[in-house]
C-alpha cells in the first residue's frame, strides 16, 4: 500500500498522551509597552511565523527557522502603523508562502505574504462596505485559493457577514459576497473549508422581534462552487447571548465543530456530514463569566479525528480542551498558562499544537509555546514525475517479433526546486478501459538515474495501456511517495 506524506517531526511526549509540559518562549522580548494580538501558522517545512501588534509601531513578527526564533522586527512598509489591531489570521500554501492578514478595528484589513524572511508590501483589502471590524478569519481551499471572511456595514443600523476570495497568483481580495443580506445584525465571522472544499462559516447573528434581544450562534454551509447548502443555528436551544464563534472542519472524520461563549462558559455543536446532523449542545468544561471587554475567546481547530479548543476561565487563565473524535467527549481541560491572558491564536501542526498568546497585565508581552496532540499525517512535499511518454516500438528475436512501450519521464520540477532527493521511481500501469491505477506499482524501485522503461508485457501495435510514475523519497528510514496524479 502507498504512503503519502513527507516529514514526521519529532515529538517530545507520546502522540497518544493528550499532555505536554508548557515551555515558554519570549517573543516580544525587548519590545517596549503592550504587545497583543497574536497569530501564528506553520509551513510543511517546519517553519514558524508569529505576528502580533507591537506599542504604537504596527505589526510585528518572529520567525521560526532552524530550530530558533528570529528576533522581533516590524512587518516592513506597513500603510498603517497607529489604531486599535485585534484579530489576524495565518496559513501556508504547498510553496510554504504563508498568507497574513490582520485588521485595524472599525477600520481596514491589510494582507501581505511572507516567504524565506521576506515580506510582500502589504494591501489594503477593498471591502464593498464600511469595515465593521472586530473578528477576521481566513482558510484556504485545496486549489489554494484563499477566502476571507468579515464583518461589513452595507448601509443602515445591521451588519452583514462578507466573504471574499483571492486565487492563486492574485495579489489582493475580490469577488465579496454578503452572505447574510437580512433584517437582522451579523457579526464576528470565521471560516473553515472541509475535504471536499466546502466552506463552513459561524458567525453571530441577532435575532429581534421575540421581545428581547437574542445573540445565536449560525452556520453558514457553501458547496464547492460557492453557492449556499445549507444553513443552521446550532445554539438555538441556548436563549441568551452567544458571543464570539469559531468552526472548525476535520477532514478525516467529516465532522464540523462549531463553538461559542453563552452564559457562563463555552459551548460546542457539532454537524456529521455522513448522517447530515448536528448533535446538541454540549459543554466544553471551561467556566467564564462574561467580561467587559468581551474577552471571552476561544479558537477550535481540528487535527488528526479530534478538536482541540482553546479557551480562558473567568481569572483568564488559559486552558486547551480535547474533543475525542473516537467518543466524541470534551476531556478534562489542560492548564497552559496560570496567569491573566488576555488575547491568543492556535495552530494545528504536525503532531504538535501551536500556541501564541499575550499577558494581561500591562506591559502586556507576546509568548509561544507548543504541546503534543493526536498527529495528523504530514502533508505530500514530493510530487510525481511528470511529462510521462509512451512511445510503442517493435524490436525482432530469432523466432519472431514482438512489440514493447518505451515509456519516458521527467522529474517534477518542484521537486528539484525545494531540493527533494529523490530515492526511486515506481510505475503504474492501467487499461485505457480502467478509470484509476491500482495501489500496487506495475514495476517497483526504478533508480532515481533512471527515466525511462521499457514494457515488454502484453504490449500490442495499438496502445492499450495508460502509464504514471510516482517519486519515492525516504525519511529517517520510512519511505514516503507521491500522489499518482491523472
Amino acid at each position: 500500500m502507498r504512503k503519502f506524506g513527507f516529514l514526521i517531526l519529532s515529538l517530545i511526549i507520546s502522540v497518544n498522551a493528550f499532555s505536554a509540559e508548557f515551555i515558554l518562549t519570549h517573543l516580544s522580548k525587548g519590545l517596549s509597552g503592550n504587545n497583543r494580538y497574536p497569530g501564528i501558522c506553520e509551513n510543511d517545512l517546519g517553519e514558524r511565523l508569529v505576528i502580533w501588534r507591537s506599542h504604537n509601531r504596527g505589526m510585528f513578527f518572529s520567525y521560526f527557522k532552524d530550530g530558533s526564533w528570529s528576533r522581533p522586527e516590524a512587518i516592513p512598509h506597513q500603510l498603517e502603523i497607529d489604531g486599535d489591531y485585534l484579530g489576524s489570521d495565518i496559513v501556508a500554501d504547498s510553496d510554504s508562502r504563508f498568507h497574513v492578514i490582520w485588521e485595524l478595528m472599525d477600520e481596514a484589513v491589510f494582507y501581505a505574504t511572507f516567504k524565506d524572511g521576506v515580506w510582500t508590501d502589504p494591501v489594503k483589502v477593498r471591502w464593498p462596505a464600511r469595515y465593521e471590524g472586530f473578528q477576521i478569519s481566513m482558510d484556504m481551499r485545496s486549489d489554494e485559493e484563499l477566502a476571507v471572511v468579515s464583518t461589513c456595514r452595507f448601509g443602515g443600523k445591521y451588519k452583514d457577514i462578507t466573504i471574499g476570495y483571492l486565487r492563486k497568483g492574485e495579489s489582493n481580495f475580490s469577488r465579496f459576497k454578503n452572505l447574510t443580506d437580512d433584517k437582522e445584525s451579523s457579526s464576528t465571522a470565521a471560516i473553515a473549508f472541509d475535504a471536499n472544499d466546502h466552506a463552513w462559516i459561524a458567525y453571530k447573528g441577532e435575532v429581534f422581534g421575540l421581545g428581547h434581544e437574542i445573540l445565536r450562534t449560525c452556520v453558514i454551509h457553501l458547496n464547492e462552487e460557492n453557492k449556499m447548502a445549507d444553513f443552521a443555528q446550532p445554539s438555538a436551544e441556548q436563549d441568551g447571548f452567544a458571543f464570539l464563534q469559531w468552526v472548525a472542519a476535520n477532514k478525516i472524520t467529516g465532522v464540523v465543530m462549531a463553538t461559542w461563549w453563552c452564559r457562563d462558559g463555552f459551548y460546542s455543536s457539532w454537524y456529521n456530514q455522513a448522517t447530515e446532523k448536528w448533535s446538541p449542545i454540549t459543554r466544553i468544561g471551561v467556566s467564564s463569566a462574561r467580561h467587559a471587554d468581551f474577552s471571552m475567546w476561544n479558537k477550535i481547530v481540528a487535527q488528526g479525528k479530534d478538536f482541540y479548543c482553546l479557551a480562558k476561565n473567568s481569572p483568564h487563565e488559559l486552558y486547551i480542551v480535547k474533543f475525542n473524535g473516537e467518543t466524541e467527549n470534551w476531556e478534562t481541560p489542560i492548564l497552559v498558562y496560570e496567569k491573566p491572558t488576555v488575547y491568543f491564536d492556535l495552530y494545528p501542526a504536525n503532531g504538535n499544537l501551536l500556541i501564541a498568546f499575550c499577558t494581561r497585565d500591562a506591559p502586556t508581552q507576546v509568548y509561544f509555546t507548543s504541546m503534543v496532540g493526536s498527529y495528523e499525517p504530514p502533508k505530500i512535499r514530493v510530487k510525481s514525475a511528470v511529462n510521462v511518454r509512451v512511445e510503442t516500438k517493435s524490436e525482432r528475436s530469432f523466432f519472431r517479433g514482438f512489440y514493447f512501450n518505451y515509456i519516458t519521464w521527467e522529474n517534477n520540477p518542484w521537486n528539484i526546486e525545494h531540493d527533494v532527493a529523490i530515492d526511486h521511481f515506481n510505475l503504474y500501469r492501467k487499461l485505457k478501459t480502467e478509470t484509476e491505477y491500482g495501489s500496487t506499482p506495475y514495476q517497483a524501485n526504478i533508480p532515481a538515474s533512471q527515466l525511462y522503461f521499457e514494457d515488454k508485457q502484453g504490449i500490442q501495435e495499438t496502445p492499450l495501456y495508460d502509464y504514471a510514475v510516482t517519486c519515492v523519497i525516504t525519511v529517517n528510514g520510512e519511505t514516503f511517495e507521491s500522489e499518482i496524479e491523472y
